[in-house]
């Protein structure tokens, strides 16, 4: 009797674990993304950001190379990875953790496709810009130095002085509220189709 207690205990505990993880339609309907795997990652970004931060399940063992300009002064080349077993993403320097709040900026390098992508502090990570085109008047932001759609939760209008802000389908549906074709896409949830398009008809028109 003890050991098919031990057993049904075991399972108890394997389903609660698995719980926390599970997403539903009501969570996702607002995330732009091609795979389950992006919806979650994206979703607990947007929603729940200390399980996002905290879930090694969605960390990266890949290293950049970044110039770290610091607030004390500091200049600085290396790489590392960007952590993300904390509440705030850090990078690692010898054995000094650099957070967010300690940078002015960041820099990583792409030598091998000649650029880089500059990287702006926020309370929890930095924002890297992702535009192909600095006239677009949507600027988007990833929190890694990668331009892929799963990466990218904030934008802000070129021209606005206030600071990046995280995408969800009332900043986004405000953002492109005069290109019609941008407004129904933002309405439907394909928030980061509702950006290209806005930018693509400003390209078009510039």
């Amino acid at each position: 009797m003890k050991f098919y207690f031990i057993i049904l205990l075991f399972s108890i505990i394997s389903i609660n674990a698995n719980a926390q993880f599970v997403i539903n339609s009501n969570e996702t309907v607002q995330i732009d993304s091609s795979s389950q795997e992006e919806r979650e990652a994206l979703c607990y970004y947007k929603n729940y950001p200390n399980l996002y931060f905290n879930n090694p399940d969605f960390n990266t063992t890949k290293k950049y190379k970044f110039t770290a300009y610091l607030t004390d002064g500091r200049v600085i080349n290396f790489k590392s990875q960007i952590n993300f077993s904390e509440n705030k993403h850090f990078i690692i320097y010898k054995s000094e953790k650099i957070y967010p709040e300690n940078t002015i900026k960041i820099v990583a390098h792409f030598v091998e496709r000649d650029y880089d992508f500059t990287g702006i502090p926020n309370d929890s990570c930095w924002l890297f810009l992702t535009n192909d085109d600095i006239h677009d008047p949507i600027y988007t932001y990833s929190f890694l130095p990668e331009d892929k759609r799963k990466f990218i939760t904030f934008a802000k209008l070129k021209d606005d002085n206030k600071p990046p802000i995280l995408l969800n389908k009332v900043s986004v549906m405000d953002m492109v509220k005069v290109d019609k074709t941008a407004f129904i896409l933002a309405s439907k949830g394909q928030l980061i189709n509702a950006l290209k398009q806005y930018n693509v008809r400003f390209f078009l028109t510039y």
